[in-house]
């Protein structure tokens, strides 16, 4: 298996987080690696409701793989806006992430690497929703300067647009200022460093033993304090185990809302986990997909959500990719299979709260 890496969002010039530096990021557009087929509408579109789905992160892996056509290979990961299309576990049906890559030596990019700082002036050579970056098939019909993937994009792009539809293309992007930032969400680099070293695990049996040990520092146990113990074994049975575990090794790195570590193994956060049999194949090559980087719930505190029910929620989506990154050629982008593992929810009445709300609280302590 390859390292483990953890990832952090930082605040980053913009033109940094561009196409031609190969970012890893979340929010804002999608820094599109092939221009050869950019997914749109339909490729973009919720299966559950639909509607098209809002860019969430990429992944950066160039020179991970061990071949000429991945020296720049990236994942892509959407997810609807909707809660109600992103809280079921299992298959990550509000959700749809794609892969992409190039060799060294392709139509788009320079074979050498760019300065750290350098601002790299490049056009997208296809035309792009100015709400969400997908490739856009429909303009206004009234400029016909700006481009839109669907109706619905169009639609709450109008109240900012309508003030500038007649403009040159330029002096509609200075005045419209960023009015596409109320769909998309804020724009962050994603910073890779190594995992830190944590302590070993702890078994059930260690824990039990920590158990015993507490109640017999605390004096727990005599006859008067039966009713204390009795509550203290009751909680500590009713603790939840996988949750404890994640909980445990993030506690190092409370700040992580990713973790890279390809061919190795998820941590999760809830009980609902897939079988080898429930991560299908790679349906272009017929190869075996592996576990290659997992979202957390921390990165949720990142997105500026609203406070509404509907929101976007999720505990842990892992993301498994083509054993062997098989080549795409003109295809340009290929879908690879996400899994949503979710909080456990308790048995008692109430709930063990939402994924967000976990998070936010890890981060707080």
């Amino acid at each position: 298996s390859t390292y483990m890496e953890l990832g952090f969002v930082d605040d980053c010039p913009a033109h940094l987080l561009t196409s031609p530096h190969f970012p890893s990021k979340v929010g804002g557009k999608p820094a599109w690696l092939d221009w050869t087929n950019v997914p749109g509408d339909k490729e973009l579109a919720c299966d559950v409701c639909k509607e098209p789905m809002i860019f969430l992160a990429q992944v950066y892996t160039g020179g991970l793989i061990e071949s000429v056509a991945c020296f720049h290979r990236t994942l892509f990961v959407f997810a609807c806006r909707s809660g109600k299309c992103t809280a079921t576990g299992g298959p990550a049906s509000g959700f749809k992430v794609f892969r992409s890559q190039l060799p060294r030596a392709n139509k788009f990019y320079s074979e050498e690497p760019p300065e750290d700082e350098e601002e790299i002036a490049f056009t997208p050579p296809v035309e792009l929703c100015a709400v969400c970056g997908c490739r856009a098939d429909n303009k206004c019909s009234r400029c016909g300067k700006i481009h839109y993937c669907t109706v619905s994009h169009q639609r709450a792009h109008w109240p900012a647009h309508k003030k500038v539809c007649g403009a040159s293309a330029d002096a509609q992007e200075k005045k419209e200022g960023g009015s596409e930032a109320t769909l998309v969400y804020p724009e962050l680099e994603l910073i890779m460093d190594d995992e830190p070293d944590v302590a070993p695990e702890r078994s059930e049996e260690d824990r039990l033993h920590e158990y015993t040990e507490t109640v017999a520092r605390l004096g727990v146990g005599k006859e008067e304090d039966d009713d204390i113990g009795a509550d203290f074994e009751k909680d500590f049975k009713k603790e939840d185990p996988v949750f404890e575990r994640f909980r445990s090794r993030i506690e190092v790195e409370k700040g992580q809302v990713l973790r890279f570590h390809r061919e190795g193994e998820p941590l999760w956060i809830g009980s609902q986990v897939p079988t080898a049999a429930d991560v299908p194949a790679c349906a272009r090559c017929g190869a075996a997909r592996v576990f290659e980087f997992q979202l957390m719930p921390q990165l949720l505190s990142h997105l500026a959500l609203d406070d509404e029910k509907d929101s976007l929620d999720f505990g842990v989506i892992a993301c498994y990719t083509c054993t062997d990154s098989c080549r795409i050629g003109d295809a340009g982008y290929v879908s690879e299979f996400l899994w949503h593992n979710p909080v456990n929810v308790k048995d008692e009445s109430g709930s063990a709260g939402g994924p967000a709300a976990a998070a936010a609280a890890d981060d707080d302590d």
